[in-house]
């Protein structure tokens, strides 16, 4: 869906979470997913995701979405040889070094989710094609009605990471959830 259009269609409920939170995610949890969301007893990932918007304002939520700024959280925490290797970090695209950059590698718009390009063949990549790409990710705005009230807080930026690989391939993607 257009960016400019889902935005339009979610000035309400903007509106209404700024009124009344917890009022605007039932209504939303509903309408997305066709059943009651219970907050008291929350049972369902869905519902144990609503909660924590909710009611979990921990201070270092916004530290740890954000794919640059959790790196100096996990450096805090003696873990850094668990980090990537970053090559690169910044706000603008046409800053990014692209000819000391290897042949492989991944760039990463920190505030937001599937926003990668991974980049297996530096030759085929198209350079300006990845900046025009990366500037429209930049203007990517948090939207309150969703209740990530997290990525509000952070600085969009833009990292660059060695590419990882098993085989020459990307390696499987595992997601472990705890409660």
């Amino acid at each position: 869906m257009n960016a400019r259009l889902k935005n339009f269609i979610l000035t309400p409920f903007n509106i209404l979470y700024k009124l009344n939170p917890k009022l605007e995610l039932e209504i939303l949890f509903f309408l997305k997913l066709g059943y009651r969301l219970d907050l008291k007893n929350p049972i369902t990932f869905n519902e144990k995701l609503q909660w924590i918007k909710l009611y979990d304002k921990h201070d270092d939520k916004p530290r740890c979405v954000d794919k640059y700024t959790v790196r100096e959280f996990i450096k805090e925490r003696d873990c850094e040889e668990l980090l990537n290797t970053l090559l690169w970090e910044g706000v603008n695209p046409d800053d990014i070094p692209f000819d000391t950059l290897p042949d492989q590698f991944v760039i990463k718009a920190t505030h937001g989710q599937g926003m990668n390009i991974i980049c297996k063949d530096k030759s085929s990549l198209n350079i300006e094609q990845t900046k025009k790409q990366l500037k429209r990710w930049m203007k990517t705005k948090y939207l309150p009605c969703y209740g990530e009230w997290f990525y509000d807080v952070i600085k969009p930026r833009i990292i660059v990471e060695k590419f990882l690989s098993e085989q020459g391939e990307c390696p499987k993607d595992y997601k472990i959830y705890c409660f």
